[in-house]
Parts: structure tokens; sequence; C-alpha cells
């Protein structure tokens, strides 16, 4: 068990959006009105003229489209004597619904002051065409649209960070599913009821985890299985680590757990003490140095040519090798 022991670690986090479109399966009779932007010229006086919402545009057709909101023309511009026409742009609504109020680019006059001189010189004209305006059964986003979209999207969002942040974790680091920690932080739909055969939906999330160094882990096991047996030594590799209650505290950056396992042990052998020994000895001598020795279990000693018994005094020419 070992909870108590305590081994660096590092949190990593990364973001990422998903973006999809989707049919829209909604049913709806329909009345929309068209819209679009009206720029409004004064070419009266130089004094600036209020238009309530509400207030009506004629187009050269005869189609009649109102105010959205109350706008107030700036005054002319009077310049050596001429009148310089001043202009703001404004929203307006056909007046009825219908695909035909989805004009192209059109002037407009105010009937409002017909009989006047400004009925003259007050005028609009639109730059872009307007849109919007239906009438009949249409195909709308409908609740369940957004909510089954939403689902698929998410979903698969939820999947490709969760293997993404698997594959950015470096060699040599471990990473438990635990201690990781994915969200899906906000997911844009389309307005309710929009009428469109298609819609998009985007989401974005982040996923954060908890992550160690094989390394560590290795180290802090050998601390914990080795604390009371000073002559023996880890067999690489023997330990197979099972981590039991993982548990993160990401906002705090740290996380704990229950490593568990067997590991195999072997006795130290100090290598450097036996070949400083046997230097130059004979083999009887080493054979009884090397009896003595509780770490080793057993040996076998070979030397070129096979009659010479007696060790080199040179350490280059003695290889020492552990099974």
């Amino acid at each position: 068990n070992l909870a108590s022991n305590v081994m660096p670690g590092e949190v990593i986090e990364f973001t990422k959006s998903e973006e999809a479109e989707f049919k829209s399966t909604g049913q709806k009779n329909i009345e929309d009105r068209s819209r679009g932007v009206i720029k409004i010229y004064n070419a009266f006086s130089s004094s600036s003229q209020k238009l309530v919402a509400t207030t009506r545009f004629i187009d050269e057709s005869g189609k009649i489209f109102k105010l959205v909101k109350t706008v107030t023309v700036p005054g002319a511009i009077i310049e050596n004597g001429r009148i310089k026409p001043s202009f703001i742009e404004a929203e307006a609504e056909a007046g009825v619904a219908g695909e035909e109020f989805n004009i192209v680019p059109s002037r407009f006059k105010i009937p409002g002051f017909e009989g006047t001189p400004k009925y003259e010189t007050f005028y609009g004209e639109s730059e872009k065409n307007f849109s919007g305006g239906f009438r009949g059964i249409a195909t709308i986003v409908s609740d369940d649209d957004t909510k089954k979209a939403t689902e698929s999207l998410t979903a698969k969002l939820f999947n490709n960070l969760k293997n993404e942040i698997t594959k950015k974790i470096p060699p040599g680091l471990h990473l438990l599913d635990p201690l990781k920690e994915i969200a899906i932080e906000s997911v844009k739909t389309p307005q309710k009821g929009l009428r469109q055969e298609t819609f998009k939906i985007e989401a974005r999330g982040k996923t954060r985890a908890i992550i160690f160094k094989d390394d560590d882990l290795e180290m802090l096991i050998k601390e914990s299985v080795l604390a009371n047996k000073p002559d023996y030594e880890l067999i690489k590799g023997s330990f197979a680590p099972i981590f039991k209650k993982p548990e993160a505290k990401l906002e705090k950056g740290s996380a704990q757990f229950i490593v568990a396992g067997s590991a195999k042990l072997q006795s130290k052998v100090e290598i450097e003490k036996i070949q400083a020994f046997i230097l130059g000895k004979k083999f009887g001598t080493i054979e009884e140095f090397l009896k003595k020795n509780g770490a080793v279990a057993s040996f076998q000693l070979k030397s070129f040519p096979f009659w010479n018994l007696k060790a080199p005094s040179d350490s280059q020419k003695i290889n020492i090798s552990i099974k």
C-alpha cells in the first residue's frame, strides 16, 4: 500500500471544438414578414427629422414597409447654398407576411409626407435584398431536432477529447482514467422555430488530467518494497502495478491512489567489492570467498587458458556477470 507516499505529478489541459450540420424535421404554418435595411435621406433642410416606429415606406411597386424602431434623420449639409443630403440606416419590416416582399434593392417614398415638400426630399434606398418573408407550411428547427443534434455532437466531442488526451501523453508518462476530467463547456444551438432546411451546432469542451512519470512510480515502489530489505534489489520489470481507489483533485493539482501488486527481489551483489578481492587471488581462495557471500546462490569460475588457476591482477581482464 503506497497511499501515504508522495511523488511529483503534472496537470495537463486542452480544449477542442466540434461543429456539425443537421437536417431540420419540424413542420409549422409560418407567417413571417420580410426585413431589410433602408438608408433614409434628408434632402429637405438642415433640420433633423424624427420618424417614429411603424412609419410607412412604399417602394416603386406599391409594397408597404414599416420602421421597426424610431429614428432621427440628421439634417442635410448646406454647402455654398446647396443642399447635400444626409442619411441614417434603419431596419424596416414588410406590412404583411409573404415571400413577395423579399424585394431586390429599391427606392422608397414616405406616404405620410405626401402632399408636402418633404415627400420628394425625404426618401429611402435599400442596397441589399429584403429577406425572411414567408407564408405557408415550412420546415423549421424543432426542439427535438436540437436535442438530438446536441446529444450526437457532444457525445462525439466527448469521445474525441477522451482519445486525444491519451494520444498527447508523452512516452514514459502514465495516465489513469479516473484521474482525468472531461467537460462540455458550451453548446451553440439555433433559435427555436428557425425556418431553414438545415442547421449547425457548435460545441466546445475541455479535458484535464493528472499524469506522472513511470520512473517516479518505480522509484516509489522500490522505496516501499525495499524499506526493510537493504540487502536486496528489485528485479526490473517484475512489478505489475494494480491501481486502487484513484481520486483526483484537479483544482488543487493533486491526486491519490493505492498501488498494489507483487514484486520479485534478488540479493544485492556488490560486484566492485568482489572484483577488488579476487585480483591476483588463486581459484581456491576465490571459491571460499564466494561460498561465504550470502548474496550469491551459486557461481562458476572460468579462465583462459583453462590451466590458469589464478585471477589476473588487471581488473580489465576480469568479467563478472550476474544471472
